[in-house]
């Protein structure tokens, strides 16, 4: 219960202050529409330049907004299709990392246990690493899932290549 309260205060805060965007006028306060299709996403994104602002200054991306504003109020499904089209949007600047992590962090809190072996798989694939344990109570759900063991083993190869990357 603890790594997910950590987990979820930890995503929340990540996608609020993660990117950064400018947000002065109110076009960019209309984040992402009904429509979350890549296309729409991209298009409630390319008046953002997300280098432009001054130190200091508070950014919040606005998917991260968007993504954080739908968790608050208990509509994972709508932040999980805000960030599924959010990670196909060419040129998309939010770290991609933590578009998975947090939906992994979805479709878990909405038992949509497999689709985190799809997002998984396309992350390693990305060179992303999920830092599993599965001897943590949190993945008691997918030790029964077919294909888990073989993502785990790979989250687990690409660990120890980071750690013997970092002791060269």
């Amino acid at each position: 219960m603890f790594f997910r309260l950590k987990l979820f205060t930890s995503i929340v805060i990540l996608l609020f202050l993660a990117s950064c965007s400018k947000t002065e006028d109110k076009k960019n306060t209309e984040i992402v529409k009904k429509d979350t299709t890549p296309e729409k996403v991209s298009d409630s994104l390319d008046h953002i330049d997300r280098h432009d602002h001054k130190e200091g200054e508070l950014c919040i991306d606005p998917v991260a907004s968007k993504v954080a504003s739908f968790s608050m109020e208990g509509k994972y499904q709508e932040a999980i299709d805000v960030l599924v089209a959010a990670k196909d949007v060419p040129g998309y600047q939010w770290d991609k990392e933590k578009i998975y992590e947090s939906m992994v962090y979805l479709y878990d809190r909405t038992k949509q246990y497999e689709k985190n072996l799809d997002v998984w798989r396309d992350g390693h694939s990305k060179g992303i690493v999920f830092k599993m344990d599965k001897t943590k109570k949190h993945f008691e759900p997918y030790l029964l899932l077919e294909g888990f063991d073989d993502i785990y083993e790979k989250d687990l190869e690409m660990q120890k290549s980071i750690e013997e990357d970092k002791l060269k």
